[in-house]
């Protein structure tokens, strides 16, 4: 499995509304960051250029700041199973762009880094999830 970073997951007024939700529940955080993450099943390990390829064809929407990528991670992603139009469609391009190594790409995961200046207690763990 190949994992690719993706571009911003949210606007900056959404992860802006997200942290304000988060700090209501610990008023530590102090910082979110949130972008898409690709999984990608292949054959093989992508050359260079498929690689490059792999890259362009991942690079999509809007030009916004991801926020932090340090601290505390929650990798989120759609249930085992589910196939997604925009799943479907990207692998479709990876195979007319020439990638015939890659198998699927799978669903848009978000990882999203939190810093704190305290560890989670478990009742924030628990609300946190809720979000």
């Amino acid at each position: 499995m190949i994992v690719k970073e993706g571009p911003a997951s949210h606007s900056p007024f959404k992860l802006e509304s997200l942290l304000r939700r988060l700090q209501s529940i610990d008023q530590n955080i102090d910082d979110l960051g949130a972008r898409f993450i690709h999984l990608i099943d292949s054959k093989n390990d992508p050359d260079e250029e498929q690689d490059r390829i792999l890259d362009s064809i991942l690079e999509y929407g809007p030009d916004w700041p991801f926020g932090t990528d340090e601290g505390f991670k929650v990798f989120t992603l759609p249930r085992f199973g589910t196939t997604s139009p925009w799943s479907s469609k990207a692998t479709d391009i990876a195979k007319v762009c020439g990638l015939t190594s890659i198998e699927k790409i799978k669903e848009r995961s978000r990882l999203y880094s939190c810093i704190k200046r305290q560890r989670f207690s478990t009742k924030q763990r628990s609300n946190r999830n809720a979000l």
